[in-house]
């Protein structure tokens, strides 16, 4: 299909964990482990919830590489790390702009209502691929639909896609690990 986004996602939609051999075993192929058995057993919202909760956790890794002697434990810095990573090392700082309750409506949502938040008459999702969604909306209102998560103008239709999130969710992975010098080179 066309639409589909080459993560190394096989014929199954498992992401093809030898392509992340060269990751530290200890977190980082493990959360893809993980994110790998949940996608086979289509828990679509498991592995949002893994995405984020991920998303956040690797946040607090880079800061405390880049600012050690602060304290970056769990509290009032998880906005904090979580940006940090989705923003600058998973690119999507253009929507944390435009949109600073993301991580209220996603990473919250998932954690502690199961679900995306939305604007009252809303709708949210979690599919594996473009095509399980209605993507005319989106690019009609002028979305960049490449992306992992897709919000309308009005905000009161919030999508995750599993695909394009997790290739941007290991492209940061690879960006910290260049940057801390953890990236195993054969």
């Amino acid at each position: 299909c066309p639409n589909k986004m080459n993560l190394g996602l096989k014929k199954n939609k498992t992401p093809d964990i030898d392509l992340f051999s060269n990751w530290p075993e200890k977190p980082y192929r493990w959360m893809l482990e993980d994110l790998t058995n949940s996608i086979n057993a289509n828990a679509n919202y498991l592995v949002g919830l893994g995405l984020f909760c991920y998303t956040e956790i690797i946040g607090r890794e880079i800061m405390k590489f880049l600012e050690p002697t602060k304290n970056w434990s769990k509290g009032k810095t998880n906005k904090t790390c979580f940006n940090k990573f989705f923003g600058e090392y998973m690119g999507y700082a253009d929507l944390l702009i435009k949109h600073p309750g993301l991580y209220d409506w996603f990473r919250n949502g998932f954690c502690h209502g199961y679900m995306i938040e939305t604007a009252s008459y809303g709708k949210s999702g979690v599919y594996h691929y473009f095509e399980d969604t209605d993507i005319d909306k989106f690019k009609n209102e002028g979305i960049d639909t490449s992306r992992g998560i897709l919000i309308a103008k009005n905000t009161k239709i919030r999508i995750l896609i599993i695909e394009p999130y997790l290739r941007d969710f290991k492209k940061g992975i690879e960006k910290f690990l260049a940057e801390s010098g953890q990236l195993i080179l054969y």
